[in-house]
């Protein structure tokens, strides 16, 4: 049976430490099973028009005068539409500080940018730029590929994003790229992609809710690194209402599961160069490829 894969992302806004893309993966059977549970758990609510975790942990805008009784209902509700069907949770987060240090031109290249040789010169030339300050682009084929293989052998996984105009261009590029690319380990099972709106799709809004939560927690964490080992940092950030939604949701397998890799240092950003030819890779190291 094919599978379909929501995602969504956190940390997107300008200063942020870190960047997430997260969601979940099940069968057809399971998502329809799982929106009327997510459903269900909302009614508690009913002036919610739809559930934006940025909003209800920050109780703003509608959650600003939700009763706690009612928040408390709400949150166990959807964690347990969640947790009561076969939906897999991955993510992948990166250090946008790491991603910032490295050149404009390798975070060209590994946002989408691409470049080729001149034949008259022997010089290599960007033909597309990629999108450097979005540390989101340098993780989204990792993404793909963590949500593909969770797929048996001969089936395919279908992707749905939350629907964004100014991501949606390089997110079709990126996805058809990645689909293309042979020699990507389980590249075969790459599906179709595509966007709707969150309030359309309750599996978008679960999707919202791991990546908020994760992404949140995990900046959290690092920057208390300093005053917390690592034992201490998990069980404070454990007890607060994001810590425990988020072990709810991914049976406290954010922190150390395959499922979630998280890119902490520039070797882990520059993978895709160090795949190139050694020459090539060189040109990009060396910010040596020149403008069309």
């Amino acid at each position: 049976m094919d599978l379909t894969a929501y995602l969504d992302e956190s940390g997107i806004h300008s200063g942020a430490s870190h960047c997430a893309l997260a969601g979940f993966v099940a069968s057809p059977r399971q998502w329809r099973l799982f929106d009327l549970a997510w459903h269900k758990a909302l009614s508690v609510a009913p002036d919610l028009p739809v559930f934006h975790s940025g909003d209800f942990f920050g109780r703003s805008g509608p959650y600003r005068s939700l009763p706690d009784a009612t928040r408390l209902e709400l949150i166990l509700g959807i964690c347990d539409a969640v947790t009561n069907h076969r939906l897999t949770p991955f993510g992948i987060i990166v250090d946008c500080e790491v991603f910032n240090r490295l050149s404009r031109d390798v975070r060209r290249f590994i946002t989408g940018g691409t470049i080729l040789l001149d034949q008259s010169s022997r010089r290599w030339k960007w033909e597309s730029s990629g999108a450097p300050n979005r540390p989101y682009f340098a993780v989204l084929s990792t993404a793909l590929m963590l949500a593909a293989n969770l797929a048996k052998p001969g089936k395919t996984v279908d992707f749905v994003f939350d629907q964004q105009e100014s991501f949606a261009p390089l997110v079709v590029s990126e996805f058809a790229k990645t689909k293309a690319l042979a020699l990507v380990d389980g590249s075969e099972k790459l599906g179709n992609c595509t966007f709707m709106e969150r309030k359309k799709a309750s599996a978008l809004q679960a999707a919202d809710l791991l990546a908020h939560c994760w992404c949140t927690c995990y900046s959290a964490m690092a920057a208390g690194k300093e005053a917390f080992d690592k034992r201490g940092q998990l069980a404070q950030i454990a007890a607060t209402e994001r810590g425990k939604t988020l072990a709810e949701i991914t049976k406290g397998k954010w922190w150390h599961d395959f499922h979630f890799p998280r890119f902490e240092n520039e070797e882990d950003l520059i993978l895709p160069i160090r795949r190139l030819s050694e020459d090539v890779a060189r040109f990009l190291l060396d910010n040596r490829v020149e403008e069309a």
